[in-house]
């Protein structure tokens, strides 16, 4: 019976339930009164101590059905999750004698065999020991999750057991026949499992970096929740330019100090400046323009860079933003009407421009050149994209026009620098017409190219 209660509550907490000390006396005070037959009951009465909220309560159902579910194999040893699957107690004693002759053979693999032949919780064990904790400690980046993977499965001896398990099959089928294969390939299937739990394990211990290092994580490489987070810290980059600006506009009411004016009034009081003349402020509200490549290679980059830009709209008098791949297409209406969620899934869709076509940036600039009329030295024109043209015109006269227009050029390469004019990429070009270039590729990155950018206010 503890076995069963030890393996149910594992089970409950690997599918997100936080079981305490004291919730975890009561289930099992549960368990002993009510007994495993009437599991109706049984689940309606556990329900009541580890459930806290009211949505939890289906996922709770479903995992509780899932533990006791007859082709669930997962309950229990290895030898009891066999037996779920047909494996008769002949052939698990066949198993088990193996098992015992191996171990007395060699020690190679010896951690591992353990964790996949033992209940789930013994890997989490494993896994608790010092030297493997050592191991996850040096982590620093979510990126390095298969790499230290690998360093972990390495200490627990996972290769090992997978070459053992590999050599035990001729005895398998020597002492069992076609069942031996049989027995083989649910060994196999077992220590694949064991590598996903593992590799699972490392991914949580991932999540705990520090956000600064997250920060740091390529664009291209986040998870669904590591980007989730992401666009809440490109959200907080908004908010600090947002707060920045009302600063500056409160000091920019009073005016900066007018030395000349102020030095000439003082010549009235013997040359000391009694009052400071300050200049009057003028209204000289900056417009933005924002150009997304929103091709596959760069899409990741281009939705933070879009969201960014929805964020800060308020900030310029005219802010307009453009996306394209071989077409451009404005989205400033867009950004207005919807949630930049729902704006940014509009352009993922293909809705906006076709995606399915090559980069074209000398057609995008063209249109831009023409779309854009209002340029003048009041326009910042920030570009997203990296720069590979596919070989076809670049476009880089157009830029070499705008720049003599407009307040600067800002252009923000999801690219490593390293890779610029290699093969298709004319990023050397379009650099040389550019007023800053900014290798954008992170978040931080980002953050980098906003503050770049209100600079040229």
């Amino acid at each position: 019976m503890l076995r069963v209660v030890e393996e149910l509550f594992y089970s409950l907490r690997r599918e997100g339930f936080v079981l305490s000390t004291a919730q975890a006396i009561d289930a099992a005070r549960v368990i002993s009164l009510l007994g495993w037959d009437d599991r109706a009951s049984l689940r309606s009465a556990l329900a009541t101590v580890v459930v806290e909220k009211k949505d939890e309560l289906s996922r709770f159902y479903e995992s509780f059905d899932r533990f006791f579910a007859k082709d669930g194999a997962h309950p229990g040893d290895l030898f009891a999750r066999l037996v779920s699957r047909g494996f008769s107690e002949e052939e698990i004693a066949a198993l088990r004698d193996l098992f015992g002759r191996i171990a007395m053979r060699t020690s190679s693999g010896g951690a591992a065999i353990r964790a996949v032949s033992g209940p789930p919780s013994e890997l989490d064990h494993l896994l608790r020991v010092a030297g493997v904790r050592r191991e996850m400690d040096q982590m620093t980046s979510p990126l390095q999750v298969g790499f230290y993977t690998a360093r972990v499965a390495s200490a627990l001896g996972v290769d090992a057991a997978t070459s053992v398990i590999k050599a035990m099959e001729r005895d398998l089928v020597d002492a069992l026949g076609q069942r031996g294969e049989d027995l083989a390939r649910a060994l196999a299937l077992e220590v694949a499992h064991m590598k996903r739990r593992l590799r699972d394990h490392v991914e949580e211990r991932a999540r705990a970096v520090s956000p600064e290092a997250l920060h740091a994580a390529p664009f291209a490489f986040l998870s669904q929740a590591e980007a989730l987070e992401m666009r809440r810290a490109v959200r907080r980059i908004a908010d600090k330019l947002r707060g920045k600006e009302q600063v500056r506009k409160k000091h920019a009411k009073r005016g900066r100090v007018d030395s000349a004016r102020t030095f000439r009034r003082a010549l009235r009081t013997g040359g000391v400046p009694f009052e400071i003349v300050r200049k009057r402020p003028r209204r000289n509200k900056p417009k933005l323009l924002v150009v997304c490549d929103v091709s596959e290679s760069v899409r990741a980059a281009s939705s933070f860079m879009l969201e960014f830009v929805a964020q800060v709209m308020d900030l310029f008098e005219d802010a307009r933003s453009f996306v394209f791949v071989s077409d451009l297409a404005e989205t400033t209406s867009l950004f207005k009407a919807e949630s930049p969620g729902r704006a940014l899934q509009a352009i993922a869709s293909g809705a906006v421009v076709p995606l399915s076509a090559t980069s074209n940036y000398a057609r995008a600039l063209q249109e831009l050149e023409a779309a854009a009329d209002g340029i003048d030295r009041r326009t910042t024109l920030a570009i997203l994209g990296d720069g590979r043209t596919n070989h076809k015109a670049d476009g880089a006269e157009v830029l070499a026009r705008i720049r003599t227009k407009a307040r600067g050029i800002l252009w923000l390469c999801p690219e490593a620098r390293s890779s610029w004019g290699s093969g298709d990429s004319r990023m050397p070009r379009y650099a040389r017409e550019c007023t800053a270039v900014i290798e954008a590729r992170t978040v931080r990155d980002l953050e980098m190219a906003a503050r770049t950018l209100f600079e040229f206010r």
